[in-house]
């Protein structure tokens, strides 16, 4: 069964040094995407399964600080991954069509992280504030690592083996390793 959803993260904090200093803040997630092949079992109430799946997200931050009040960054990110996960699940039949289920999974995926900015050091006279450029930074990691999914939510049947679902996917993934 194809699955296509949307990926939500509110942030992610990450810290890089450059030119002996140090830098540490918030990156804001937007709006992102995942897509996933899922097949499976179902025995009465209880299902296992097989997933294959993509998600991609975007971060940002327009001020991302230095911790020194005259040195700026422009920060951007991205993160995607490719799953690999098995799991079982348990429905509870609402009436003949439509269900609750919960599903719990494990796997591995092959994470990609890339982060870039461009430093700034900004200089007021009097009412005009005045930038200049430093230096960009950009990092990459990309490591295979543990996922974990909790899902929660509503099944309707289409057909004798085909059903569709509505619900909330909680995807966990480890840190990439440096």
């Amino acid at each position: 069964m194809p699955m296509i959803g949307l990926a939500l993260t509110s942030y992610t904090t990450y810290t890089f040094e450059e030119s002996g200093r140090k830098f540490r803040d918030q990156l804001n997630g937007e709006l992102g995407n995942s897509v996933a092949l899922t097949g499976g079992r179902r025995w009465e109430n209880l299902l296992a399964y097989i997933r294959f799946g993509y998600q991609h997200q975007r971060f940002e931050n327009a001020n991302f600080s230095s911790g020194i009040a005259n040195i700026h960054a422009v920060a951007n990110g991205s993160e995607e991954s490719y799953s690999l996960s098995v799991g079982g699940g348990y429905s509870v039949a609402l009436n003949d069509t439509i269900s609750t289920i919960g599903t719990l999974g494990i796997g591995t995926a092959w994470r990609r992280n890339s982060f870039d900015s461009e430093l700034f050091i900004t200089q007021t006279l009097g009412n005009v504030t005045l930038a200049d450029y430093i230096v960009s930074h950009s990092d990459f990691q990309s490591s295979m690592v543990f996922t974990y999914d909790l899902a929660i939510g509503l099944e309707l049947m289409l057909a004798e083996n085909f059903t569709s679902y509505l619900g909330y996917r909680l995807i966990g993934l480890t840190d990439n390793k440096d």
